[in-house]
């Protein structure tokens, strides 16, 4: 399985517990086609778990808010048990299964094993922090202006280089106007 986060969630902890999910379903389902399976991690716009997947495809995607909500979701789940309960779902496309009555669906297969094995407690999926100390932010400006003082001083060599050049030119031209003014006069 390979995961493509877009998000600052932890990618270690997802692909564990996706991993761990997908273990349980191969212990019904011939799972060898899916071993291919991409999983998307995108942000959501709300502050609710979401996700998509078509049938039969080999990739899915999860939709994670910015910040889950305190307290439980629906069928009393807290929130790694409704990411669980989310990915199995968009799973079951993948593999197949439509939409159907109440309780048909794969998720719902497995609804009391995510409830056992799964909880935030267990699987703290912490937002990783993007800690940009104001050190931090100095030193990075002083490196970027080391680059970019070595690259002016590159291209002021070579334009020195140029200058010097184009100035013997118009010095030899000028001695030869020089001498072709004499050769004119006399």
């Amino acid at each position: 399985m390979k995961l493509v986060n877009k998000t600052d969630w932890d990618s270690k902890q997802l692909k564990t517990i996706f991993i761990k999910c997908l273990q349980e379903i191969r212990k019904t389902e011939d799972l060898k086609r899916w071993r291919k399976l991409v999983v998307y991690i995108v942000w959501h716009k709300s502050w609710w778990v979401g996700g998509c997947a078509y049938y039969h495809s080999t990739s899915l995607t999860m939709k994670l808010p910015r910040k889950p909500i305190d307290g439980t979701y629906r069928d009393g789940m807290d929130f790694v048990q409704n990411i669980v309960d989310i990915f199995i779902h968009e799973f079951g496309h993948c593999l197949g299964i439509k939409h159907g009555p109440q309780h048909k669906t794969l998720e719902h297969m497995y609804r009391d094993w995510i409830k056992e094995t799964f909880s935030n407690e267990k699987y703290p999926l912490l937002i990783r922090e993007k800690k940009v100390t104001k050190e931090n932010a100095i030193v990075k400006k002083y490196q970027q202006a080391v680059v970019n003082c070595a690259k002016a001083t590159t291209r002021f060599k070579r334009a020195k280089t140029i200058l010097e050049k184009w100035t013997r030119k118009v010095k030899y031209y000028e001695t030869k106007m020089a001498a072709f003014n004499e050769e004119v006069k006399t």
